[in-house]
């Protein structure tokens, strides 16, 4: 898991917000035994991504789908 946090966040800090959006994907489908607040970052992350893209609507439905996550 920590690779895939490793590499989400190295897309976003490399402006591939594409592929940061898609690993923090990847994470949150396989995180989801994981209790809740263990992947708020990653989650805000992938939302930062999707704003630097323009892809406000689909910012929306990221943020509706994965908000039980976020607890900070």
């Amino acid at each position: 898991m920590q690779h895939w946090i490793t590499l989400t966040a190295a897309c976003y800090l490399n402006h591939n917000y594409e592929g940061c959006v898609s690993a923090a994907d990847s994470i949150l489908k396989f995180s989801e035994g994981m209790k809740q607040g263990a992947c708020s970052e990653i989650v805000l992350l992938a939302l930062r991504a999707y704003i630097a893209l323009k892809k406000y609507t689909e910012a929306l439905v990221f943020l509706g789908k994965y908000k039980k996550l976020i607890v900070d």
